[in-house]
């Protein structure tokens, strides 16, 4: 009886027990392509690496986002079966994944190094269809003595322009195999002459890398060489892992992503992953990160023709040897993919196609812009920290008359404690978004400053009243800190520097309390976001807002 009952218990105890989960499995199948079937990896990574210097020159043609610009692992998965593809240089295979399964690409290697040069410029164009560079640009420096002079265009790789490009060159007055070399010799330049000389690489031939790609709860595991594409069926999104989305924090996200998606190893033995989509869908998915969606419709135009712009305007160097033209946090513009379809957001972007702001040089306008002016613009070579741009600033966003003086301390608490009344502080989206405070106690400064503090005050402020240098006392030294960003930083995140200190002491001295009171969102620079709201909630037009924020520049298409 005793055995029986056993035996029972024993079938009980089985009947119950969770039922370990088992792997996922995928077909064992790889299918392989000819090279005449598909592209090589070759001409895709070459492509990539010309996102640079090849622009897009209306709103259907095609950038190259930085989802991930560098990472050593990376992670993706789909509610969909997609499929994988590995573009080696003469061949090409793929993967099918069934729908749930999650991805990860491990351990970049280089397995031939890329072949790069460095070139000491100073000055560049944007040229037309149907443009060439002058060579009598290059003439008066080589007659001073500097017989590489030549202007820099994007490298052939192989690769064909179309007609409808924009093309980007830099004129140089010599080139290097190293980039310290070029560093050097732009520090001796920039000493001699008042043209300033800026280091420029340019990739003359990709790396070729591998990595390993597996199956996360499968035995499926399979190492690759070249890039890897990501393909979905019936316009279904692919969930790509920890994407970077701000830039004064390490927070990461996932992004949901309709188009093509390459993966591949970079020059910092790590991983890159590039969004290729048309620059309509681009700014459909900028405007709803960076301004509400539900904003007046000549606001969306407004964003809509200064986030255009503002992808066509950069110049940063850094990207210049980057697979991608941009990136997606909030150092370049604000992207979260397109996670739903915003009507009023597709409108503006159609209503304004290809539409751009240009400058008096015929060049594209830097548009930068912010969330909230506070008052007033400031300008650019005040808050960049000497970055030359059009945007001068001065901007006043006061709906009545004010004789305020924001380089002022006591005009600045004026502005602050009355609460007076702007563009940016009267709309329907305004509460809580333009006035702010913060607190920090002894501990926290001390955190921060790694030593009591004794005092704080702004020395130095822009026309828009914003901080751009602090001095802080501690019991025997001082310390000085410059730039907004560096301030909005040091103190934990401000919303902007806009802002004045009320003090608390200890029986010592030492600060107990630091009371920050501000208003405004941002660095201060080119369109308040807020500010543009407010006035089009005051029946101006998206013409009409953008001629506040950007004096002295005019509208314009994308081709000329």
């Amino acid at each position: 009886m005793k055995q029986k009952f056993f035996i029972f218990f024993l079938l009980f105890f089985i009947s119950c027990a969770k039922v370990p989960p088992q792997p996922i499995l995928l077909p064992k199948e790889i299918i392989h392509h000819t090279p005449l079937q598909i592209s090589s990896g070759s001409a895709v990574v070459r492509d990539l690496y010309r996102s640079f210097w090849v622009l897009p020159s209306k709103d259907i043609d095609f950038i190259h986002l930085g989802l991930i610009p560098s990472a050593s692992n990376i992670e993706f998965s789909s509610r969909y079966d997609f499929r994988i593809r590995i573009h080696e240089e003469h061949d090409a295979w793929d993967i099918f994944s069934p729908s749930g399964v999650k991805w990860e690409i491990v351990e970049p290697d280089q397995i031939r190094p890329s072949l790069i040069r460095y070139f000491a410029t100073i000055d560049y164009k944007i040229l037309q269809p149907g443009q060439f560079v002058q060579n009598n640009d290059t003439l008066p420096w080589i007659k001073q003595g500097f017989k590489n002079t030549q202007w820099v265009g994007p490298p052939k790789m192989d690769a064909k322009n179309q007609k409808q490009q924009l093309l980007r060159y830099f004129l140089s007055v010599d080139d290097f195999s190293s980039e310290a070399k070029a560093n050097q010799f732009c520090q001796n330049f920039n000493k001699k002459f008042s043209k300033k000389c800026t280091v420029l690489g340019r990739m003359e031939l990709p790396l070729l890398g591998k990595g390993i790609i597996r199956a996360k709860n499968s035995n499926f595991e399979k190492s690759f060489t070249g890039v890897v594409e990501l393909i979905t069926n019936n316009n279904h999104s692919i969930d790509v892992h920890h994407v970077p989305v701000e830039l004064l924090s390490n927070k990461t996200k996932t992004l949901s992503i309709h188009d093509q998606i390459f993966i591949l190893p970079n020059q910092k033995k790590e991983f890159s992953v590039v969004e290729v989509l048309p620059l309509k869908n681009y700014l459909e998915g900028v405007l709803p990160s960076e301004i509400f969606p539900s904003a007046p419709i000549e606001a969306l135009k407004a964003q809509a023709v200064i986030a255009r712009t503002y992808t066509l305007s950069q110049l940063w160097s850094r990207y210049a040897l980057e697979p991608f033209y941009t990136c997606v946090t909030t150092q370049c513009q604000a992207y979260h993919g397109k996670k739903k379809s915003y009507p009023q957001i597709e409108k503006a972007v159609l209503q304004t196609s290809n539409i751009i702001v240009r400058n008096t040089d015929q060049d594209f306008t830097q548009t930068f812009y912010h969330a909230s002016s506070g008052g007033k613009t400031d300008n650019a070579f005040t808050i960049f920290q000497g970055q030359k741009t059009s945007n001068a600033g001065g901007t006043n966003d006061f709906i009545e008359n004010t004789n305020l003086n924001l380089q002022r301390e006591e005009d600045v608490k004026k502005l602050i404690v009355e609460n007076i009344e702007t563009y940016c502080s009267q709309t329907r989206f305004s509460k809580h978004r333009d006035e702010w405070e913060k607190t920090f106690d002894a501990k926290d400064l001390e955190n921060i400053f790694k030593q009591p503090v004794f005092n704080i005050k702004i020395i130095e402020r822009g026309i828009s009243g914003r901080a751009t240098s602090i001095e802080v006392a501690f019991k025997n030294t001082k310390k000085i800190i410059k730039d907004q960003l560096t301030i909005r930083q040091t103190f934990q995140g401000l919303p902007s520097t806009l802002m004045f200190f009320e003090i608390t002491r200890d029986d010592n001295g030492a600060i107990s309390k630091l009371h920050t009171i501000g208003r405004g969102r941002g660095h201060g620079v080119g369109l308040s976001q807020l500010g543009a709201i407010g006035r089009a909630e005051h029946g101006q037009n998206y013409q009409q807002i953008l001629q506040s924020y950007y004096p002295q520049t005019h509208l314009s298409t994308i081709l000329q």
